[in-house]
């Protein structure tokens, strides 16, 4: 990250930006800056930050996200990616469990969207087109993620949904990303998370689609 930094200070163009990286790597981040675009998201309240490994958990701090965002619920950790961190509290004894796990640790929680369950839609824009996306499903996870053995199918992907996932580019500044989508009770798309740097391995066996071409065309053809 310090990296991008020191580059974007010396002038040089980066494909992605320092801002849209960092911003995209906090995921609290990343939902504030969605939201204020007016993206639909889950429900989501920012764990308080706990500095003090010995400081207790109050039950009523549990008992207020339960009430706010319901049974079962998801639980964020602010960084990382292929699913890792990310945890379903089914009940308020799991959700204290977790507070108690993650207290020292910037985290959120968010309300679970069970429309469909261990489904999500991933969406690679590049250069503000949304040029291939699949599904990805997983029977044994609330995780669809692939890389939590999830697989991925090639679907058509719905204007709607494409248009939501290049909004979020377009937001982020991003020239390149996977936007992940769930669907909401009304089959609506509500944006999960932004990669800025999503893997495409999985998403190019699966459609045919070279990501990795469509990606280098739009360096070049930005640069020259």
């Amino acid at each position: 990250m310090y990296q991008s930094e020191i580059l974007t200070n010396l002038g040089i163009r980066l494909f992605n930006s320092h801002e849209s990286i960092r911003v995209c790597d906090d995921k609290g981040s990343t939902y504030i800056a969605l939201t204020k675009g007016g993206i639909n998201t889950p429900k989501t309240i920012f764990a308080p930050l706990c500095y003090n490994k010995d400081m207790p958990i109050k039950k009523e701090w549990a008992q207020q996200i339960g009430q706010q965002l319901g049974f079962p619920l998801i639980v964020k950790q602010s960084f990382g990616s292929m699913g890792k961190g990310v945890y379903k509290a089914d009940n308020l004894t799991e959700l204290l469990n977790l507070m108690q796990q993650l207290k020292l640790t910037p985290h959120l929680y968010q309300q679970y969207l069970d429309a469909v369950k261990g489904v999500d839609i991933r969406v690679i824009v590049i250069g503000g087109k949304a040029v291939c996306a699949m599904e990805r499903r997983n029977v044994n996870d609330f995780r669809s993620n692939i890389a939590q053995g999830g697989s991925g199918y090639k679907i058509q992907l719905q204007k709607e949904f494409a248009q939501v996932a290049q909004e979020c580019a377009k937001i982020l500044g991003l020239d390149y990303c996977g936007v992940d989508l769930l669907y909401d009770k009304d089959n609506k798309p509500c944006v999960c998370e932004v990669n800025s740097n999503a893997f495409f391995d999985g998403i190019e066996s699966t459609t045919g689609f070279n990501v990795a071409k469509c990606y280098a065309q739009h360096i070049i053809k930005t640069i020259y």
